[in-house]
């Protein structure tokens, strides 16, 4: 009642006080909500305190009265027009907290002014009520593109503004936190990408929403069908391409499930060795040696090329893995030494000294592996180290022996390079068909006719230890990962761009193009020593001086293999730089055509004048130039870019 009072209303200080007093039993828990009309209608004042305690009241009680709660925006709009700054970040900030889906429209231009605003005290209020809206109104901060605006806010001069820029993304962006938890995955991928974009140039916060992302991969990994933790583990992989270190400590999530589809095995396979460490590497290689075993010679093979990548870029576990190669050597099974043979090969090229474990295996092998593969990979040994090996020139004698049998031109050349290597013992005494073989032989031939010395230092050179091989130099470690292909089919087709590249032949790329491609395509294919000027323009004024006062004309028509319509025509002549200056009614057969043309880096103008039946394929022209030499260049010209395009009969 005393609010409702005209005599109190009058006395400021009175009115005043009263206002306080609703607000210290607001305060205090009580419900003073009946007065939210009196209340609305105190925010219209002067009075700096009494206004804020009356917006103080509105926020506090706009969710119950959303109706009589637009009676205030009236208000709220013209204070965040007012000249102190104070009362528009005020206004601002109860504007932004009233959170009423029905009042979001009137929101839009006062923060987006509160953004620009002169004042930093506004920009920052405002900014903060960007994280305000966002709990309540995602959409509006996507429509009036909020994120984007409070990321060029971090290059504002104030530290405050750039501080609460800050938090208010960081607010922005925990919103969407619980959307990692859900049982979704959808929802999930979209939330990682929203992460990923958000942080995309923001390296430290990047680091930590890496860290919020492992788990819901691991458990969409871990739960979710074959499909569909395929796509997980795709997407897992390009993380770590940016992040190696990421799932170092959960290398066991990646170890193969007795039901586990191959495509699975063989993501998994790529994961594991990406994420392999001093660590953890003989784990990884004790548990991949399992693997070997596989009833699926392509997973088999593959675990083991893993083992030995793994041995490659991690120094500490190649003893190790050496051992585990050895224990695969016993099996006595040719695929699995074949490709054991090959990783070793690898390991000795990088790690020699790893030669004093493999000798005394080798002098116990009865058989060398018949796969092409393997009996290179066991040559390139033999030759290698076979000032050690008391079975090398043995072992190679037995390929010798056998070498009318061999097919694989592959083997004779590593052969070849070995028994020169070895030629004290075992010289090569064999003719050859194959003629890289045979060349070969010939030039160390030759190379040992002139100088034993010489070949000797040239076949038999010391290596240096290899830091990297080339077939690993073009890996994807620490590449950024672009938000723009997460969550897309980019990541499971391994391109780097959204865009994916195919090669296909000249022919079929004419064939996909629009007909504007290919013109503008033949256009710069054609490389002729006469060309028009593209740029070329005059106005039809002078071009009828010009034509008038041109006498010598060259008359010549063309036979159209098929039906044009008047705008391909003078698309296609405009591309040449053939510019239409006049044309009759399209409609209305023939069509009569004024063009004009320049030749390039001269001053010599072409006057055009064409008349065009499409019904009965007949092509007209009527061609003047001041200089009547040049005339045959531009018909050579013209006729020869009519058939490119294939427009002319034969």
């Amino acid at each position: 009642k005393l609010l409702h009072d005209p005599e109190i209303q009058r006395n400021k200080a009175e009115y005043g006080r009263i206002i306080r007093e609703v607000i210290a039993c607001m305060t205090l828990g009580i419900d003073v909500s009946p007065l939210f009309g009196e209340m609305t209608m105190a925010a219209a004042t002067d009075d700096l305190i009494q206004k804020k305690l009356a917006y103080m009241y509105i926020c506090r009680y706009a969710d119950r009265f959303p109706d009589l709660a637009v009676l205030t925006i009236n208000t709220l709009q013209k204070d965040c027009k007012d000249n102190s700054a104070i009362v528009r970040s005020l206004a601002l900030r109860s504007l932004c907290s009233l959170r009423l889906s029905n009042l979001i429209e009137y929101i839009r231009e006062p923060l987006l002014n509160g953004l620009t605003d002169d004042n930093f005290y506004v920009r920052k209020t405002a900014v903060m009520g960007c994280a305000s809206i966002s709990q309540f109104s995602s959409k509006l901060i996507e429509d009036l593109g909020i994120i984007d605006k409070l990321y060029a806010m971090l290059k504002d001069p104030h530290p405050l503004v750039i501080s609460n820029c800050v938090v208010a993304l960081d607010e922005i962006m925990n919103l969407i936190d619980d959307r990692l938890q859900q049982g979704n995955s959808g929802v999930v991928f979209s939330a990682a990408k929203l992460f990923l974009k958000l942080t995309e140039y923001l390296k430290d916060i990047r680091d930590h929403v890496f860290q919020r992302l492992k788990e819901p991969l691991l458990t969409i990994t871990s739960v979710g069908c074959p499909e569909l933790a395929h796509v997980c583990l795709k997407h897992i992989e390009i993380l770590l391409n940016e992040s190696p270190r990421l799932f170092n400590n959960n290398y066991n999530s990646f170890y193969f499930r007795y039901n586990d589809p191959n495509y699975i095995k063989l993501q998994k396979l790529n994961i594991l060795r990406k994420i392999a460490t001093a660590n953890n590497a003989s784990n990884i290689i004790n548990e991949l040696s399992s693997y070997v075993t596989d009833i699926d010679f392509t997973i088999a093979g593959e675990a083991i090329i893993c083992m030995g990548q793994i041995a490659l870029q991690v120094i500490e576990c190649c003893e190790y893995c050496m051992q585990k190669f050895l224990l695969l050597l016993s099996l006595e099974t040719d695929f699995i030494t074949s490709r054991t043979l090959q990783m070793i090969k690898d390991l000795l090229r990088k790690y020699p000294w790893l030669a004093d474990m493999f000798i005394p295996e080798i002098n116990q092998l009865d058989e060398i592996s018949q796969d092409p593969d393997g009996k290179c990979a066991m040559i390139w040994i033999l030759g290698e180290f076979g000032q050690t090996i008391e079975k090398s020139p043995y072992l190679l004698e037995e390929i010798i022996e056998n070498i009318s049998e061999e097919t694989s031109s592959t083997v004779k050349l590593h052969l070849l390079t070995a028994t020169i290597k070895l030629f004290f013992k075992r010289p090569p005494e064999y003719e050859e068909s194959d003629i890289d073989v045979r060349d070969r032989g010939l030039f160390y031939y030759r190379l040992l006719s002139r100088d034993i010395n010489k070949a000797e230092q040239i076949i038999s050179i010391s290596r240096k230890e290899i830091s990297i091989f080339t077939e690993d130099s073009t890996t994807d470690t620490n590449k950024a990962v672009k938000s723009s292909t997460f969550n897309t089919t980019t990541v499971l087709y391994n391109n780097e761009d959204c865009n994916m590249e195919t090669n296909i032949d000249s022919q079929a790329v004419k064939a996909l193009l629009s007909s504007e491609d290919v013109e503008s395509q033949v256009n710069e294919e054609s490389s002729d020593e006469f060309s028009l000027n593209l740029q070329a323009i005059t106005s039809p004024a002078e071009f009828e001086k010009q034509w008038f006062s041109t006498s010598h004309s060259t008359a010549v028509v063309y036979k159209l293999k098929k039906k044009k319509t008047p705008q391909e025509l003078e698309h296609y002549f405009t591309s040449l730089g053939i510019i239409t200056i006049a044309a009759s009614k399209p409609d209305q057969y023939p069509i009569k055509y004024f063009f004009f043309a320049q030749k390039k880096s001269s001053e010599e103008n072409f006057l055009i004048e064409c008349s065009a039946d499409f019904n009965e394929l007949n092509l007209s022209m009527n061609i003047k130039c001041s200089n009547s030499e040049i005339v045959n260049n531009l018909l050579i010209f013209l006729e020869k870019n009519l058939q490119i395009v294939d427009w002319l009969a034969s």
